[in-house]
């Protein structure tokens, strides 16, 4: 649709075979009644429609629409019969921002599986939506003034993904624990600057009367869980013990909140592959981890206790801290293989701080240090054999010294290009783009085959010579 056409003719309505409508980027400004005649009519979209203020009643008869996009239009309210849109699967209205209601009518769409309304103006969700039974998908992000979600929801028996970042939903309703399908639950704010100490000041002149945020109990019974990301929600307290009931759950984000302590069940969470603590300032201690997780990413000044297993399968890991365990060398000039024995693994780790004092545009758009390389590099060749950038997770907020371990396994382009003869080198890049980042220490180790498959639950009676590598590591977290 070209951008300049602003109406469409009544003759449109003589199209009674037409399937598919599509009026995106265009300027059109209203549509003409006839509209409600394209019996057959599947797929409408006008997505970014400017000017797009109003559409017709008669739309209501469309009754064999699957799909409705208004996205980026200037539509205010739905001012015809949403519930008459028997077949509808998909209703996308994201960046609708004059969008504030929407008619409780929506409960009668009987196949809806696809709900947008992310950076919508709504203020509720109907108790009606409750009777969306094939419900899939509800994308919430940006909703900023909608302040609860209806009781209602806990009947979405088929809804498997919830988006809601940064709307103004501070406590999740009980019912929540009846979303037995749900496989993502995406509930990410930003932490405010300062709200952390303007917390401890009203609880410290009222008494402690603040409001905290817990998890409502029947949290727990959401056994498909795979992903929840609660980054800046302020839990407080001690979560419940039936953590361990969310069995599914692979990736795991508690950032910025203010619980004191993790339950010991959560070594139980045996397909765990990725934890997020960082700035939970009030966590003191943690339970033994599960061994199935590969990215743990803590800042603050928590006493862990590791498990050799756990290390064994960790890709990466992050803690405070300003020391290298001392079998790691600095550089390698070349790599000499063992007889017999192929790499398996090589562990880097790097020891830096970022000056706070020190401002830039970046550190706050990114979840990553992504200024220092490790580099592979082959005898008389000037040229590097292979770069890799450092994904560091979590971008300190202290002058603090913090170690992170990047440990690449056989299968990874680092490790199967690693050759006998070759260079590994680790630096800041040329241009770096955090301002203020040193490089404090770094260090590597290689791993050979047979040096770290020990299950020999004895390890501790062996010389550290003997020791393999993750039981090594053990040794040295547990003595920081």
């Amino acid at each position: 649709m070209r951008k300049g056409i602003t109406s469409l003719p009544d003759s449109l309505g003589n199209l009674k075979s037409l399937i598919g409508l599509y009026l995106d980027h265009s300027s059109i400004k209203e549509l003409p009644s006839s509209v409600g005649l394209l019996s057959h009519l599947k797929f409408f979209t006008a997505s970014n429609c400017k000017s797009l203020c109003e559409l017709p009643n008669s739309m209501s008869s469309l009754s064999s629409l699957v799909r409705l996009c208004l996205q980026g239009t200037s539509v205010s309210e739905l001012n015809f019969q949403l519930g008459n849109f028997k077949s509808l699967e998909k209703l996308e209205m994201r960046d609708c921002t004059s969008i504030r209601s929407l008619p409780s009518s929506i409960g009668n769409m009987v196949c809806l599986t696809t709900l947008n309304l992310c950076n919508t103006s709504i203020t509720e969700l109907p108790d009606s939506i409750g009777l969306l039974e094939r419900l899939w998908e509800l994308k919430l992000h940006n909703c900023l003034n909608l302040h609860y979600l209806p009781t209602s929801i806990g009947s979405l028996k088929s809804l498997c993904y919830l988006y809601m970042d940064e709307t103004a939903v501070s406590e999740l309703p009980n019912e929540i624990g009846m979303l037995s399908s749900l496989k993502l639950l995406k509930m990410r704010k930003k932490p405010r600057a300062g709200e952390d100490e303007l917390l401890d000041m009203v609880d410290l002149h009222v008494g402690g009367r603040s409001k905290r945020v817990t998890l409502p109990e029947s949290f727990s019974n959401l056994s498909s869980l795979e992903f929840l990301d609660a980054h800046a929600w302020k839990i407080s307290g001690k979560i419940s013990d039936d953590f361990q009931n969310l069995s599914a759950l692979e990736k795991l984000d508690l950032e910025h909140n203010d619980f004191c302590s993790l339950p010991s069940s959560v070594k139980r969470l045996c397909v765990l592959k990725d934890l997020f603590l960082r700035n939970c300032r009030k966590l003191k201690f943690l339970p033994e981890l599960p061994s199935s997780l590969v990215v743990y990413n803590q800042l603050q000044g928590v006493l862990a206790f590791y498990k050799k297993d756990s290390l064994r399968h960790m890709k990466y890991l992050c803690v405070p801290g300003s020391d290298l365990p001392d079998w790691f060398i600095q550089e390698v000039p070349n790599v000499s293989t063992r007889k017999h024995c192929d790499i398996k693994g090589v562990i880097i780790g790097i020891v830096l701080s970022l000056d706070q004092q020190v401002e830039d545009n970046f550190r706050n758009k990114v979840p990553a240090i992504v200024d220092i390389q490790a580099t592979l590099t082959k005898p008389g060749d000037p040229k590097p054999k292979h770069k890799n950038t450092l994904n560091l997770l979590g971008v300190p907020d202290t002058d603090e010294d913090q170690l992170y371990l990047c440990q690449f396994q056989e299968y990874s382009s680092f490790t199967f290009m690693l050759e006998e003869g070759d260079g590994v080198q680790v630096a800041i890049r040329e241009h770096p783009r955090f301002n203020g980042l040193k490089l404090k220490k770094h260090g590597i180790h290689l791993i050979f085959e047979n040096e770290d498959n020990f299950d020999d639950n004895d390890e501790d009676l062996f010389d550290e010579s003997q020791q393999s590598v993750s039981k090594k590591l053990d040794n040295f977290f547990n003595s920081l």
